[in-house]
Formats: structure tokens, C-alpha cells, sequence
């Protein structure tokens, strides 16, 4: 925030989290960063919307060495927001996502490729009936776009709703998910792995009001290959997704514990089983995960805001390849150790600091409470669970942190 308007604002860390650059960008009304991706050179590309004094304008800029090198700015006339840029590597061209409105048909999808210079190449647009809002974009291989969103039609529900073109344009499959008839799906963001499986996340609600992160990867085709569900009774929503080069799945958002929201950052492997889930408490009352990438060496960078009351600011997470959160003061925190696979009972011992009350919870697969334990101290503890041959998830909660560990039981 500038003065009384907000401006987009852009942050370079190095590796070990110093700062490096601040830049800000934007007119002189509210501008709004709602994408951001980076290419082979190091330009950034950053997209969103900003308000022209009477609606908001589809925006795209591009950043070389911290100064802005081009922009574009779509105006029709009414209210448009660009959600999501996605670069082709190989080619240099740049894709951006997100809705254009039309007092007729409503939101539209609307995806744009530009040149590396900024012209534009081709756009299409949707023209759906019902709302069909463009939120995530993702570049293939050999140059396919894959766009992504939810769509509401006349069933009342919404659905995700997932495109693919070719480089040139082209149309080449759409596939709608209704994950069943009292379920209400929406996609926030895609990625795509090194053999073009495509993977979407965001968060699904039933007609009762659960809601659950949910994720599903799809083939090159458009194939479910699976699907999967987390935080029941959370309230949890996935906001950011990202796949490494073994082609583990990184997701970030947030996630209701005891009436505060946290940062809730899980681990996939490549069949869909959990492997891990953090939740980080900055003791704020609204924090969320709105990004995530990881880098060659497996380390993992989260981007998201916290609100302490008054004001929002800016959180940067890295984990390391042992997804253990890197904290500047290097003070241990709370943890549990467990094995993956145990027989007839789950051992497991706990690491816990400054004598605060801690509570560990062994879960069902499908979410239900089995045990529980609660007690308060510092140090190692060694404590046990009896459960029959079956898959469960145990919970370790503190003040400050909530870590999940995925437990196999055979007899």
C-alpha cells in the first residue's frame, strides 16, 4: 500500500532468505499481483489487475533485471483480472489466464500468448453459459497449455473444468469434474510433471458444508488417474501446487485449527499417498499459503500473508530436503518420529520443547478419531498406539506447530 491505493510489489530473495530487491509497479489507482513466473533468463512475468477508475483491466508485466521491460493492458469495457502466467521455456512464449466480464454471458475465461516481446499471438475466450472463471495456467513438454478453473452451469453446482490447446490455439480436449452430485468443486492451480501428467488443486465443499483440499491428477489425455481428499473439519483450501523432478506433489494453503487459520503445506508421492503435512503457526490469527515451488535440489519455497489484527504481511517459508521448516534462529521445534510401516501396533516417540501442552491424535484413513493423548513437558518421549492392519494418519498438535505422519499397520 502506497499512500491510500495498492500497488503490485514484487520481493528477490537469495537462497539463504536475504533480502535482495523490493520493486513496486502499477498506476495510480489499486493494482493487484494475482500470477508470477519466471523464465530460463531470469525475467519475471507478472500478472493481475488494475483499476482504471471506473472497473479493474486484465495486466501483464514483464520484469527484466527490475525494470519493467513491457506491460499489456486488456480493457473491454467492464471488469477483467488476469489470474495466472505460465512460460514455455523452450519457446520463450508466455501465457496468462483469468476472467473477462460480460454483462450477458457473465465471466468468461479468458487465456492470452504473448511473444517474449509482448505482443499478443492469439487469445481465446470461453463463452459458456454460467460463470466460467480462468484461475491456473500450465505449460507441457511440447508446448500444450492447460488451463484451469470452475465452471457454474445450470445444475447450480460448480465444476472444475480444465482445457487444453496447443501451442497454436487449438482446442484439443476439455474435461468437466463433478465429483459427485452434492459436491461443489473448484480449481485455484495446475502443474505438470516431466511425463505431462497434469495435476489440479483447490478445495471441494459438500451440500453440508465440509470442505477438503482436493487434488487430482489427470494423464495427457485428460484420464483421471487419481484423486485425493485432505482436511476434513478444517475447512482447508489449496491456493498453490508444484511438482519436483521425481514427480512428488507440493501443495500450499491454509486450514482452520481451533478458530485460527494456518499455513497448510502437504507432500504427495507420484500414486497419491501422503508422505507428509505441516501447518505453520506465525501466532496470527489468519495465516494462508498462496504459492509454492521447489527448486532442483529439493528444497521448497513457500509464498503467503499472514494478518495480525491490523495489517497483512508478506511470509517466505523454505524447507530442506528433509522438510524441516529452515528458521533463522535455529530453535528445535516440537516433532514426532514414527515408521511408515509397523506391525500390530504404531510406536512412536516425541521431540517436544519448552513444556507447553501437546495433544497426539491417531486418525483414521477416512478422517475419524480413534485415540488420542494429551499432556504437557520437554523432551523425548516413547509412546505407543494398538491398531489393526490398515493405513492412518497420527497428528502431532503443540501451541506452534501440527505435523501429520502417514502410518502403514500389518498384521
Amino acid at each position: 500500500m502506497i499512500g491510500s491505493d495498492a500497488d503490485m510489489l514484487t520481493v528477490t530473495y537469495n537462497s539463504a532468505g536475504t533480502l535482495l530487491e523490493a520493486d513496486t509497479m502499477g498506476s495510480t489507482q489499486n493494482d493487484y499481483a494475482l500470477g508470477i513466473a519466471m523464465d530460463s533468463t531470469g525475467s519475471i512475468y507478472i500478472t493481475g489487475k488494475s483499476n482504471n477508475g471506473l472497473n479493474y483491466d486484465f495486466v501483464t508485466y514483464k520484469i527484466v533485471n527490475g525494470v519493467v521491460s513491457w506491460e499489456d493492458t486488456i480493457d473491454r469495457g467492464n471488469h477483467d483480472e488476469a489470474h495466472d502466467v505460465a512460460v514455455d521455456n523452450d519457446s520463450g512464449w508466455v501465457y496468462v489466464t483469468g476472467n473477462i466480464y460480460d454483462p450477458y454471458t457473465d465471466w468468461d475465461r479468458y487465456t492470452v500468448k504473448y511473444s517474449t516481446s509482448g505482443d499478443k499471438i492469439w487469445t481465446r475466450r470461453s463463452y459458456l453459459s454460467g460463470n466460467d472463471l480462468g484461475r491456473a495456467v500450465a505449460v507441457d513438454s511440447d508446448g500444450n497449455v492447460y488451463v484451469g478453473g470452475s465452471i457454474s452451469l445450470s445444475d447450480n453446482q460448480h465444476h472444475w473444468y480444465i482445457t487444453k490447446y496447443s501451442s497454436n490455439g487449438d482446442l484439443l480436449w476439455a474435461d468437466t469434474l463433478l465429483a459427485n452430485s452434492n459436491f461443489d468443486v473448484f480449481i485455484y492451480d495446475l502443474a505438470v510433471d516431466k511425463w505431462d501428467n497434469v495435476y489440479a488443486t483447490g478445495k471441494g465443499v459438500s451440500s453440508d458444508g465440509h470442505q477438503v483440499i482436493y487434488t487430482v491428477k489427470f494423464d495427457s489425455s485428460g484420464n483421471i488417474l487419481w484423486t485425493e481428499e485432505y482436511g476434513e473439519n478444517t475447512s482447508p483450501v489449496a491456493y498453490g501446487i508444484a511438482v519436483d523432478t521425481s514427480c512428488n506433489v507440493y501443495i500450499t494453503g491454509k486450514m482452520s485449527i481451533s478458530g485460527s487459520y494456518y499455513i497448510v503445506n502437504l507432500e504427495y508421492d507420484s500414486t497419491g499417498s501422503l508422505l507428509w503435512a505441516d501447518t505453520v503457526d506465525n501466532s496470527t490469527p489468519y495465516d494462508c499459503g498462496e504459492g509454492i515451488f521447489v527448486d532442483n535440489a529439493g528444497n521448497i519455497y513457500v509464498a503467503g500473508y499472514q494478518y495480525n489484527g491490523s495489517n497483512y504481511d508478506f511470509v517466505t517459508i523454505k524447507y530442506g530436503t528433509n522438510t524441516g521448516v529452515h528458521s533463522r534462529d535455529n530453535v528445535e521445534k516440537p516433532d514426532i518420529k514414527v515408521s511408515l510401516f509397523n506391525e500390530g501396533e504404531i510406536p512412536f516417540s516425541l521431540s517436544l520443547r519448552d513444556g507447553k501442552r501437546f495433544r497426539v491424535s491417531l486418525y483414521s484413513v477416512d478422517g475419524r478419531l480413534l485415540e488420542c493423548i494429551e499432556g504437557e513437558g520437554s523432551g523425548e518421549y516413547e509412546k505407543r498406539f494398538y491398531a489393526p492392519s490398515g493405513i492412518y494418519f497420527l497428528v502431532l498438535e503443540t501451541g506452534e506447530r501440527r505435523i501429520s505422519k502417514r502410518v502403514i499397520v500389518v498384521e
